[in-house]
């Protein structure tokens, strides 16, 4: 049997300097109270996505998922949440927009069951 893994607490203002790389594990399955305040969080095409899921159970998990993935993103940079412009490129991969093209802050998020990772980087090739 494999010792336990620990993580670390979150930082409320995380940094990211280049060519480091940040993993965070979200549990989703979380109280009523706050998969509300996440999903007050979201855009409305990203409430119109959650509105297609047809198990609740589901719905709630890609609520948090996509909303702690806007409140971590939202730590990185120092703004609201609710304030990230965050759309779908060509292949629907979501990426964060900054001004006119996307921000160098790149960010992948998988999810199985009740767990969610999200890999944060810093693109080193954007200024």
């Amino acid at each position: 049997m494999s010792p336990a893994v620990a993580w670390a607490s979150a930082p409320s203002a995380p940094t990211l300097p280049p060519g480091e790389v940040h993993v965070w594990r979200v549990d989703l399955d979380v109280p009523a109270a706050r998969l509300a305040a996440l999903a007050a969080t979201l855009s409305g095409d990203e409430h119109e996505r959650a509105r297609r899921f047809r198990l609740e159970r589901l719905r709630d998990r890609w609520l948090t998922a996509r909303g702690t993935l806007r409140a971590i993103l939202a730590g990185y940079l120092g703004r609201a949440p609710e304030g990230l412009d965050l759309l779908a490129g060509v292949h629907g991969k979501p990426f964060l927009r900054d001004g006119e093209g996307p921000s160098p802050l790149r960010f992948n998020l998988a999810h199985a069951d009740g767990v969610a990772l999200l890999k944060q980087v810093m693109d080193i090739y954007k200024s």
